[in-house]
């Protein structure tokens, strides 16, 4: 099987036949020369895709959301490789059609053309080097949209056209899945080269290698549930939050081009939502403009990162959020001290991996978490109600009535126990969406020792929950 982007001989053929329509030798000439450089082309990024996934796997990328310790991170290396190769594809698109506009504006005789031209020429130069170029804002801050504004201001004009946000295509948004979905379609040439793959690109060349190397690890029958799994997991850990879309619309006569462009994108999030960012006037400077266009994007992204350490009466964006917010972590949790009971850190892990805002009872455990948080640090159980209940009749209808009856109690300045408020967003929601998901590995653990949480549950949370409870 020839690959795509491979010269085959109908395609000699082809190009020689193309020759005789030209007029004089240097018209088989030119036509030869263009073979020749294609030739070329296509070896070398042929050979470009294999030495970088043969190095991957000798050497496997040093990331921080990849554990190289089974079959399956292998895989995700290769994939984080190729998704990589294709960040630079969507950044050379970007930079070469906004400097051809910004060529045509330099070229023009009014001063205040010229002056726009050369701060966007600085702002694509800005943009370029940004380490994740497609994210909102830089990694560990969930509210900064600095990455967004710089690539705002280096394909858009005006300030009108900045305060509206991203240039969102018909489409608007598309999920994770739906992205990986295609890549594999593409790759596997079931699919014409179509975005949101630019063709004639390194990724082009790289992708179907990248599958075959994939499928050492996974059987047949899982090829393309596997694959996708991976490609969706990866590009969202990567922080991959918007990409080029194609002009290309529903019901659209004749065969309008599909390929990517800047003038449309859509944005990455596990569902799909229809929303588009809202328009905010009264903005003066070309920077001001870029950051309330990309503030106005974040917001209505479900993808986008928010924090939860505003006040209650500003969490409104909660609903839309399908991710965590920027101040759940593992880190939090406190788990390296519990290295002997594994199902109390797979339960963490696991409600990390899953959680899905658009999943009710998730948004729920996560908003009550956040409440919980803002509460436990200041307020108490009093200690000796509390040995009242412990010392009582074993009764569950009667503990609950006498909980719920509990009084509540300031803060003691000796009083042990954690007083910090994010810890318990962490250990909160974890509780609630792991006692309320059967697959977790607390209610796996659980339905096999008696309906008990264990040890290692218990003295995790006995002087945190429990404490501040």
């Amino acid at each position: 099987m020839v690959q795509r982007g491979a010269i085959s001989h109908n395609h000699i053929c082809g190009e020689i036949c193309a020759s005789r329509a030209c007029s004089g030798r240097g018209g088989f000439t030119n036509v030869l020369r263009r073979f020749v450089l294609l030739h070329i082309d296509c070896y070398f990024q042929n050979f470009r895709a294999h030495l970088l996934l043969n190095h991957a796997l000798i050497r496997p990328p040093t990331t921080t959301f990849i554990t190289y310790n089974n079959e399956q991170a292998l895989a995700q290396g290769i994939a984080y490789v190729a998704l990589s190769v294709y960040v630079q594809d969507i950044v050379r698109l970007v930079s070469d059609s906004a400097m051809q506009q910004v060529k045509v504006e330099l070229a023009s005789q009014e001063p205040v053309r010229v002056r726009a031209a050369k701060t966007r020429k600085r702002a694509i130069a800005a943009w370029k080097v940004i380490q994740e170029p497609l994210a909102y804002g830089e990694r560990g801050s969930a509210t900064d949209t600095a990455t967004m504004a710089a690539l705002l201001k280096a394909i858009l004009v005006g300030g009108a056209a900045m305060r509206a946000g991203l240039p969102l295509a018909t489409r608007k948004t598309i999920s994770y899945t739906e992205f990986a979905q295609r890549l594999y379609n593409i790759g596997i040439w079931k699919e014409a080269i179509k975005a949101p793959v630019i063709k004639k690109s390194a990724f082009q060349a790289i992708l179907p290698i990248a599958i075959q190397y994939m499928t050492r690890y996974c059987s047949v029958q899982r090829q393309s549930t596997f694959i996708t799994d991976i490609f969706s997991d990866i590009s969202r850990r990567m922080r991959i939050h918007f990409i080029p879309w194609s002009n290309a619309k529903p019901g659209q006569q004749g065969r309008p081009s599909e390929q990517p462009t800047i003038t449309q994108w859509v944005t990455l999030c596990r569902e799909p939502e229809d929303a588009r960012p809202q328009r905010v006037s009264h903005v003066r400077s070309v920077v001001e403009d870029s950051l309330v266009g990309s503030l106005a994007t974040s917001a209505s992204d479900r993808n986008a990162g928010w924090t939860c350490l505003e006040s209650l009466s500003k969490l409104g964006n909660l609903k839309p959020k399908a991710e965590l917010p920027e101040e759940w972590g593992l880190q939090n949790a406190s788990l390296s001290a519990l290295d002997e009971f594994a199902y109390v850190s797979d339960t963490y892990q696991y409600v990390q991996d899953t959680y899905n805002g658009g999943t009710w009872w998730h948004r729920m455990a996560l908003l009550w978490a956040i409440m919980f948080s803002k509460v436990v640090p200041n307020i108490f159980f009093d200690k000796e109600e509390i040995k009242a209940i412990q010392n009582g009749p074993d009764h569950s209808t009667e503990i609950t009535s006498k909980i719920r009856a509990l009084s509540w109690v300031s803060t003691e300045a000796a009083r042990k126990g954690n007083t910090e408020p994010i810890p318990f967003v962490t250990m909160m929601s974890t509780y609630i969406i792991a006692m309320l998901d059967r697959k977790s590995p607390l209610r796996r653990y659980a339905a096999s020792n008696a309906d008990s949480m264990g040890k290692g549950w218990t003295k995790k949370h006995s002087t945190s929950i429990n404490e501040g409870c």
